[in-house]
């Protein structure tokens, strides 16, 4: 190679040397004189820089990838030739040792030079490398250290090209890779194990045994396991796991005896083996770790011992299954005495300190837990059983003293994920055993919570949150553990009284605080019987202050306020009236927490979306309560009055703010008036929220507090007069009047039409399709009464969609892919369907006839033209309705000749259609609504449609005189269903 080229290779080349490399590169690598020049410059040692040799192997590797088929036989020979050179100079020469990278990549293209010709030209590719890198005595104490690495180096490399069961390839390829696998176990698997037991014992303080082992356990997967699962090589791997070794050895050991271990075999067969390789891992007394400060090698431990247990577990499964059948219950029964044996061991290091020691046996845990629920009673000591593994979760699920709870990193995050796995433990474990899980969680809160200031933080927060997890894994209702029948023993009653009256909603930690309040609301359902308990309804007042004062909502905690916000909002649904005795103080204690505007000056405790909750909780506290409807109105007043005051201000700074703001290119950050804009946003949204305090038993009008939410709606339609941040502000009007149309009656219908105009003509015309399903809202719940209105904007409506599809395909309703306008017409549609389907579809036919026309004209569309079986579902159902309501008083359109002009049409040629697909489930049901249609169309006696189909429009089809009397047959005599099903046969039929 020319000096540039080599220079251009190195990671100093300027951009001139290193394009010429490249180019250089990218000639040799799909030419066959590459292959010479680089399989020469290898064998020989031509360069000496290690960059200069990875781009020869990487040449090499190209050409046996992507070229091995068409080179020449006498460059392939010269390839194995060079190949077999190469590695006899590196072997046996005194050259240094190459660095890992180069190994690993002239590794790689052995192995792809094996799987292309050991079927066919290389039958001795595996002798060869052996004695090329070995020598003619594998056993010799004369063996390179070099020669040794990179055989092994090469092994691995096959494993991966040929083994590795976790890459994908395609059939071809894993045929040709099982043929190979068949071929080596012919020719050479016995000559590589003995060349692995040479290694094993003549160089054991070498650093090749690591590799060698990791060898053994590659290929265990696929060869007799008799080969290695004998006494001299068990005792060799079993001697590498002494202290004596290497920690890479030991290591090694371990991965090689759970490939053993987890080697496919027949269940007895399988259990022979672990009881034989247990026995040998028992007597090594490796299992004694505690003192051990390698923590990988004990990871490792682990991660066997587990394996070992849960294989037994699989085979166990297996064998249980046939059983029944054949009657093995003696071989069943000692595949559980094995597995029973491993137990103690298993718990051991399920509880080890180290979370990812523990982690590796939480799927034998899981499993083992499993089997015991499929075999109750088979364990005699399932209460001792369920104790030990209680215990070891409870100290599993502390958190460390030092965890950082403010300032969660990457070790509480890997937590959180170790925990999720720990609380499937838990919940399976109380399954199993529902009585002993709640007689544990109570005796370990009842001795922590006894002494909660003295024990340490992690035993208090683990103690309450075992008693929250303990309601999400018990199979029964939870209303059966709180009942107010006097002496019953209802544990979960007693422990909730306990955590509620000791006073450790006082403690000092953050976490245990915020566990208390999780745990309170996830047993919500204990206050209403508590506060029916003589002097128990202290509770809830106590309850209640800790959530309002310095504990929750005033925590120096953000992470305890915040979420305390919700948890409250919670806690005041279930409790509702219990509250009422001191409603007024919470509200008055709620007060300084919300802050609208904080341009104030005043501090916020709570984040916008915090407030939400508040509000919401306010609103529930007032409307649940047992206060006349004038009290319920008053302190509804008080509590929004401040929104509507500040509203107008804020409103008149917005727009103040706007008129002298200049826009700043690409500034990301919001402007004054756009912060402005947002607040008002919140002030509605807070109303809105405290709006769901009303249900259908407590409407806003039987609260008495109607008024209240209209004068505040007057108010909040001035933010629909402004010219800036419109789409900011009409957000909150809708979802305000969205709010309204569900808690109020008639009283909000004087507000819907200056509210609809307004919406209708925001220039941000792309949020219309936010707006309709609001006016759907309407339409649904005022029905008639809304009538006159909607003839009224019924057309603004209308062309507003057309703006809007314009814009993204020039077209009102041309056909589009684009998923916004497909979106926005679907909203159009179901508009329709709206109104027909709620008695007002004269809404659309009472319009002038040229508006309806244009309206029918885009039903016709949207069934027929657009590949979406929704929006075509949705046309054939409003122009069934349509067909059904039509009175010739209505537009003066004639019924029947839009009916013959374009439903009929519609009716078979959207179907006809490439894109109207029969296997699609949605499809169907658009057709379904079709044959609905065509059913609607022929109950008219004004529309003559069998007539018309016979002699006029099936004949213009082509269709056959049998196909056409079987058709109307079919639309005369069957059912609906009937001839759903008959017409997806129909055009079946009619596309094949």
């Amino acid at each position: 190679m020319e000096d540039d080229v080599i220079r251009g290779l190195g990671p100093m080349a300027d951009q001139y040397t290193h394009s010429k490399a490249v180019a250089y590169f990218e000639q040799i690598k799909s030419s066959n004189q590459g292959v010479e020049i680089c399989a020469t410059c290898l064998a020989q040692g031509t360069y000496q820089e290690d960059h200069v040799n990875f781009f020869l192997w990487q040449v090499l590797e190209h050409q046996i990838k992507c070229r091995h088929d068409v080179l020449p036989q006498n460059l392939t020979d010269g390839l194995r030739a060079a190949l077999l050179m190469w590695l006899q100079n590196y072997s046996k020469q005194a050259t240094r040792e190459l660095p890992t990278y180069l190994r690993n990549k002239a590794a790689q293209v052995f192995a792809l030079a094996f799987a292309k010709e050991y079927l066919t030209h290389w039958t001795t590719f595996i002798s060869d490398v052996m004695y090329t890198a070995l020598g003619e005595n594998p056993f010799s104490e004369s063996v390179s250290e070099k020669g040794r690495d990179m055989y092994l180096r090469i092994l691995l490399a096959i494993d991966s090209e040929v083994v590795d069961r976790t890459i994908d390839h395609t059939t071809a390829v894993q045929n040709h890779n099982q043929l190979l696998k068949d071929t080596m176990r012919e020719r050479c698997v016995p000559q590589m194990v003995n060349s692995w037991y040479g290694i094993l014992v003549n160089y054991k303080q070498s650093k090749c045994i690591a590799p060698c082992l990791q060898v053994v356990g590659a290929y265990i997967t696929w060869i007799d396991i008799n080969l290695i699962a004998n006494h001299r090589f068990m005792e060799l791997i079993y001697g590498f796991l002494s202290s004596s070794y290497p920690m890479a050895t030991r290591e090694a050991a371990c991965d090689c005896l759970r490939e053993i271990a987890v080697k496919g075999m027949l269940p007895i067969d399988k259990l022979a083996l672990i009881e034989t390789l247990w026995g040998a891992l028992m007597a090594t007394d490796v299992l004694a770790t505690e003192g051990d400060e390698n923590i990988d090698l004990v990871i490792k431990l682990s991660k066997l011992v587990a394996a070992m247990a849960s294989t037994l577990i699989d085979a166990w499964n297996k064998l249980a299954k046939a059983s029944s059948s054949n009657g093995n219950y003696q071989e069943v029964s000692l595949l559980v005495s094995a597995i029973q044996s491993k137990l103690a061991t298993c718990i051991k290091m399920f509880g080890h300190e180290d979370d990812d020691v523990s982690a590796q046996c939480i799927d034998f845990m899981r499993d083992f837990i499993d089997m015991q629920k499929r075999t109750q009673g088979i364990y005699q000591e399932k209460g001792v059983l369920f104790n030990e593994l209680f215990y070891v979760i409870v100290k599993k699920l502390k958190y460390d003293p030092d965890y950082q709870f403010d300032n969660e990193g990457e070790e509480e995050v890997e937590f959180q994920e170790y925990l999720k796995s720990i609380k499937i433990i838990y919940d399976n474990l109380a399954l199993l055993a529902p009585d002993l899980a709640i007689q544990n969680v109570q005796a370990l809160v009842n001795e922590t919570l006894s002494q909660w200031q003295t024990a340490p933080f992690n035993d208090v927060e683990v103690a309450i949150r075992v008693l929250y997890m303990l309601g999400e894994s018990l199979p029964s209702n939870l209303s059966a553990h709180f009942s107010t029948e006097k002496n019953k023993n209802y544990p979960l009653y007693e422990m909730m009284t306990q955590l509620v009256t000791t006073g450790v909603s006082n403690h000092s930690h953050s976490a245990v605080r915020l566990q208390f309040f999780e745990t309170v609301v996830r047993y919500d359902r204990y206050f209403p019987v508590a506060a029916t308990d003589g002097n128990q309804h202290q509770v809830v007042a106590n309850t209640t202050q800790a959530f309002l004062d310095h504990r929750g909502l005033r925590s120096s905690c953000p992470k305890v306020r915040s979420r305390c916000a919700y948890l409250f909002s919670r806690f005041v649904k279930t409790v509702g009236k219990q509250l009422t005795p001191f409603g007024e103080e919470i509200l008055t204690q709620l007060e300084s927490l919300l802050v609208l505007d904080p341009s104030t000056g005043v501090e916020r405790a709570l984040s916008r979306d915090d407030q939400l909750f508040v509000y919401e909780l306010a609103g529930n506290v007032i409307v649940n309560s047992n206060f006349d409807g004038q009290k319920r109105a008053a302190l509804m007043t008080s509590l929004l009055r401040p929104l509507v005051e500040e509203f107008g201000p804020l409103v008149a700074k917005m727009m103040e703010l706007a008129s002298v703001e200049k826009p700043i290119p690409n500034s990301k950050e919001p402007t004054e008036s756009e912060i402005c804009a947002t607040t008002l946003n919140y002030a509605m949204s807070y109303a809105s929220r405290t709006s769901k305090a009303f249900s259908n038993k407590q409407t806003m009008s039987q609260s008495g507090c109607a008024h209240v939410y209209t004068d505040a709606l007057k108010v909040f339609l001035s933010a629909l007069d402004t010219n800036v941040h419109k789409q900011i502000l009409h957000t909150g009007v809708r979802q305000y009047l969205h709010r309204m149309v569900i808690c109020m009656e008639d009283e909000v219908l004087p507000f819907v039409p200056i509210t609809v105009r307004h919406l209708i003509s925001n220039d941000q015309s792309r949020s219309l399709h936010d707006f309709i399903p609001l006016l759907n809202q309407i339409v649904n719940k005022f029905k008639k009464l809304i009538e006159p209105f909607l003839q009224e904007v019924f057309m603004l409506v209308v062309r507003a969609v057309f703006e809007l599809l314009s814009i993204h395909n020039g077209d009102a309703v041309a056909t589009s892919s684009d998923d916004d306008a497909r979106m926005i017409r679907r909203t159009y549609f179901q508009f329709l369907f709206a109104l027909v389907s709620n008695g007002v579809a004269g809404v659309i036919l009472r319009q002038a006839p040229s508006d309806t026309e244009m309206v029918l004209s885009t039903l016709i569309q949207g069934a027929g033209e657009f590949p979406d079986p929704i929006s075509q579902k949705i046309c054939f159902g409003v122009l069934a309705k349509l067909v059904e309501a039509w009175d010739e008083s209505y537009s003066g359109i004639n019924c029947w000749e839009f009916v013959r002009k374009s439903v009929v049409p519609v009716c078979f040629l959207a179907p006809l259609k490439s894109t109207f697909d029969l296997s699609d489930a949605q499809t169907v049901l658009a057709l379904g609504e079709s044959a609905h249609l065509l059913k609607t169309v022929h109950t008219k006696k004004e529309c003559n449609l069998e007539n018309y189909l016979r002699q006029e429009y099936l004949p213009s089809l082509n269709t056959s005189t049998p196909v056409i009397d079987e058709y109307c047959q079919a639309l005369r005599e069957m059912n609906l269903k009937q001839f759903r099903s008959y017409l997806k046969m129909f055009f079946t039929r009619a596309k094949t």
